[in-house]
């Protein structure tokens, strides 16, 4: 299974993009702006990633995006405002663009994403869209 996560919109606090499967838009996603691939405070660069399936005490059944050049411990999780991540993607029904760009329903989305991708399977991560800010 292939999953886009297409970015839209890059600002100074944040990276909002979607998740699709095929012409299916799962979910918005939150990542943090692009800052060089910077550990913990950048959104990951463009490109092809695996994805499996990582499970803590803090982060249930969700998944690792790995092979990230430089970087490790990437996860897709639950979350809301941009600070609820240190270069993680986070899942969410909708986009809240206001005083602190947020996504909403981020735990009844990733409860969807289990359904459609199910709970401890791989997928591909194709990321596109923006990274340099332009």
């Amino acid at each position: 299974m292939e999953l886009v996560l297409q970015r839209l919109y890059q600002g100074k606090d944040c990276t909002i993009g979607t998740l699709s499967a095929g012409r299916d838009v799962l979910c918005h996603t939150l990542e943090n702006p692009w800052k060089n691939n910077k550990k913990n405070l950048s959104c990951i660069p463009e490109g092809f990633y695996s994805c499996v399936p990582y499970s803590s005490e803090k982060y249930p059944d969700v998944w690792e995006v790995i092979n990230v050049k430089g970087r490790t411990n990437i996860l897709i999780h639950i979350g809301n405002y941009a600070d609820d991540t240190e270069g993680c993607i986070l899942v969410g029904s909708n986009v809240a663009y206001n005083a602190k760009n947020m996504i909403t329903n981020s735990s009844i989305t990733m409860k969807k994403l289990h359904s459609e991708i199910g709970v401890g399977r791989s997928f591909t991560l194709s990321v596109r869209g923006i990274t340099n800010g332009s």
